[in-house]
């Protein structure tokens, strides 16, 4: 899944649980402020997010499990 991909995701706000792997960059994970319900984001080969696209995830006030490697 690329960045356009996921802003295709952001469509299905009712996502519970989102796992994607290595290409989402900071303006991916930008799309992702749409998805209010997730409770786990997991993004395997996280190596082209920033501390600029980590901050975009605290609008995910539901998250209970995040992992970025």
């Amino acid at each position: 899944v690329s960045d356009q991909g996921v802003g295709q995701l952001s469509k299905n706000r009712s996502l519970v649980c989102l796992q994607l792997g290595p290409g989402i960059t900071d303006d991916g994970v930008r799309s992702l402020r749409k998805l209010t319900q997730l409770t786990e984001f997991r993004l395997d080969s996280a190596s082209a997010i920033t501390d600029r696209g980590a901050g975009y995830l605290a609008s995910l006030t539901h998250l209970e499990a995040l992992s970025l490697q």
